[in-house]
């Protein structure tokens, strides 16, 4: 993953399409989230700015989905899906 990972918007969320190991996964960053950490005034561009800063911690979000691990918050706020 790096600063050219596409986000895509959905209503106030948003989402990552990020390869695994050996599986495809969504990612989806709820609104709640990024009101907690950058603030419910942050702008679009500041959200996205904060996703692509953290870019380690969903990672680690996804990597706790493979392994049957444990993410910490605000990680495991996070919705990681397993595409088929």
């Amino acid at each position: 993953m790096s600063e050219d990972t596409p986000i895509e918007r959905r209503g106030d969320d948003f989402v990552l399409h990020l390869d695994g190991a050996d599986r495809r996964y969504r990612v989806t960053v709820p609104r709640q989230v990024l009101d907690d950490e950058v603030g419910e005034t942050a702008s679009e561009a500041d959200r996205r700015a904060w996703i692509h800063g953290n870019l380690d911690g969903v990672l680690g979000a996804v990597t706790a989905r493979e392994t049957g691990g444990f993410a910490k918050e605000p990680w495991s706020r996070l919705m990681v899906e397993e595409l088929p």
